[in-house]
């Protein structure tokens, strides 16, 4: 059993709920959208084949048993996920996904993050069957008033909570990211919550590992 890799390395989430726990990102390699605002566009170049033993023991390496699966769509991937959950059984698993692929239950945190039509990928938003609310949240990544109301009425669609619900400012760069407060007013506004895009701020748009 292989898997193309982009990488796996030890760090704090930076995103979502779980923000700043230390986590075990395991990043595969491709994905079925292609959104202008994507923030790891490397992963469509950089990866290596690992078997099943091998992302195991890199997994291993690092004294955590809390796993992200994360962007590039990590919902491709399901088939070595659902055997890392029989060798892994003890551990946390948290998947980052946009959604568009059936899920396994298999994970301890979901959080989606549905595509709006900001990102430009000419992909209409869809969603498939019903999922546990307590143990999942949404990400919108937004821009303006506009998305927002896309954001809503989304939610509405879909009977999504608005406690569940999270949006992250597009812009790419930190000195984008340093001016969060229209984002910030945004949620304050619309009642739900805010998540910053950490490795932005932190690494400035370059790689961080």
């Amino acid at each position: 059993m292989k898997a193309k890799i982009t990488e796996i390395f030890y760090w704090i989430q930076w995103e979502w709920p779980s923000i700043w726990r230390p986590v075990i990102f395991v990043r595969f390699h491709w994905c079925n959208l292609n959104c202008k605002f994507c923030d790891t566009e490397y992963a469509k170049t950089e990866w290596d084949i690992m078997t099943l033993p091998e992302i195991l023991s890199e997994i291993r390496n690092y004294n955590c048993n809390h796993i992200v699966f994360t962007w590039w769509e990590p919902a491709l991937k399901q088939w070595i996920i659902s055997q890392l959950r029989k060798d892994l059984p003890w551990y946390f698993f948290e998947i980052e996904t946009n959604w568009t692929i059936e899920l396994k239950p298999i994970y301890d945190q979901i959080n989606i993050s549905p595509k709006l039509s900001n990102s430009w990928n000419n992909y209409e938003l869809a969603n498939f069957g019903n999922i546990n609310f307590w143990r999942t949240i949404f990400k919108f990544v937004v821009w303006n008033e506009k998305d927002v109301e896309e954001v809503m009425k989304f939610c509405r669609d879909n009977a999504i909570p608005r406690s569940f619900v999270y949006l992250m400012p597009k812009w790419k760069t930190r000195d984008e990211q340093l001016r969060l407060y229209h984002i910030i007013e945004l949620c304050l506004n619309h009642k739900v919550r805010f998540s910053p895009r950490l490795h932005i701020l932190y690494f400035n748009n370059k790689r961080w590992v």
